[in-house]
């Protein structure tokens, strides 16, 4: 990611709105459990309850940038120092995640409530990368401390990361409607629930060697 962030960093340097556009949209790129759970939201309960899935991640992405752009060189120290106590909450989220997405496999999942919410805000918040890419972006844009204009970055990283949400969300084809118009009775296999199991073991191993 830190060598993405360089590389669009040198052809957007003299443009810093348009590096913070471009790092939203790359936050929203749809390869993570969040774009499963918004996804699943939108095909069973339509657009909006997907959009608000994606609005949730983006509030948590928000909360990460103002702690990081106002509270840099504390964030970078206590990233350091707690690198595998992070790895561990986020191993233990995962697993927690992905018993669930295999006991919802096949079901209609509920109308996400106020649990989902919460339980999106914290995958995402407590998501390593996304707060390495933030100090990693923060030390490209501005070295110093207090060199970044805090509110409007973060404003500008939220508006790209919704419109990737947007085109994901009214692009990705509606898979549970071409199962239906197979009509298969075949059973399927919960990859989705048995790959985040996988990685939130994989993290969880982490803390202890």
């Amino acid at each position: 990611m830190q060598e993405l962030l360089t590389l669009i960093h040198e052809h957007t340097g003299n443009h810093p709105y348009l590096f913070a556009f471009v790092i939203g949209m790359i936050f929203a790129m749809p390869l993570g459990v969040v774009t499963v759970i918004a996804l699943k939201q939108r095909n069973h309960h339509g657009f909006f309850a997907g959009f608000k899935v994606a609005l949730t991640c983006v509030s948590a992405d928000a909360i990460i940038a103002f702690i990081v752009f106002t509270s840099y060189n504390i964030i970078v120290d206590e990233f350091r120092n707690h690198q595998n106590q992070l790895n561990l909450i986020m191993g233990i989220i995962f697993l927690i995640l992905g018993l669930m997405m295999i006991r919802q496999h096949e079901k209609t999942p509920p109308k996400a409530g106020l649990k989902l919410h919460f339980f999106v805000l914290s995958i995402t918040l407590f998501n390593p990368g996304n707060t390495l890419a933030l100090i990693t972006y923060k030390l490209l844009v501005s070295p110093t401390e207090d060199g970044i204009p805090v509110f409007s970055n973060i404003a500008v990283i939220a508006t790209g990361a919704i419109l990737t949400w947007l085109s994901v969300l009214k692009f990705v084809p509606n898979l549970r409607e071409k199962q239906k118009a197979q009509k298969s009775s075949a059973k399927k296999i919960p990859i989705g629930g048995i790959l985040v199991l996988i990685i939130g073991t994989s993290l969880c191993i982490k803390y202890f060697f």
